[in-house]
């Protein structure tokens, strides 16, 4: 994951660092604000960036069931540190909600986005004919794309989630 790539007057999460509710509650708002993003994996992608994930729970549990979400920090492995906050605690109630109608509004609003990223990966293929995930992660990064490969517990990959940090913009591959 990039250090400080993108062009916020954020900061990554640090737990212990600063209170914790603040400091998630400061990183989803200007998220929400700046980022173009049309599901849930989308918004992580991003949040992940700054050491932050949203959280639903796990499909029958009580929380997925009726529809909440809570927030929590992340140190440097990935793993969630602290206590989780929920959503609707949160100065700019990110609940699922409101996340909704996000989601609805920016699958329109980042399309003009597009174009871009797919000029870039297809300069990828034309620049190298070394075709490796590594190489395409630090070729994106030349451009302020974040990829992320999404693998399964087998290793095996399933999905590609990019975040276009120039342009604020987030894709799926199959996008």
């Amino acid at each position: 994951v990039p250090k400080q790539e993108i062009h916020t007057n954020l900061n990554r999460a640090v737990y212990g660092k600063s209170e914790t509710k603040r400091t998630i509650d400061n990183i989803v708002g200007e998220v929400m604000k700046r980022y173009k993003f049309s599901s849930l994996t989308e918004f992580n992608a991003v949040l992940r960036q700054y050491n932050v994930i949203a959280d639903r729970g796990k499909e029958g549990m009580l929380m997925y069931e009726k529809n909440g979400l809570r927030f929590s920090l992340l140190d440097s492995k990935g793993n969630k540190v602290g206590v989780p906050i929920k959503a609707s605690a949160l100065y700019s109630k990110p609940t699922m909600k409101t996340l909704q109608n996000v989601f609805e509004t920016n699958s329109l609003l980042k399309e003009s986005n597009k174009e871009r990223l797919t000029k870039i990966i297809d300069s990828f293929f034309y620049a190298t004919d070394k075709h490796t995930r590594a190489n395409f992660c630090g070729y994106m990064k030349l451009y302020e794309i974040n990829a992320m490969f999404r693998e399964g517990k087998d290793g095996r990959v399933y999905g590609l989630t990019l975040v276009d940090n120039r342009k604020c913009a987030v894709f799926n591959g199959s996008d």
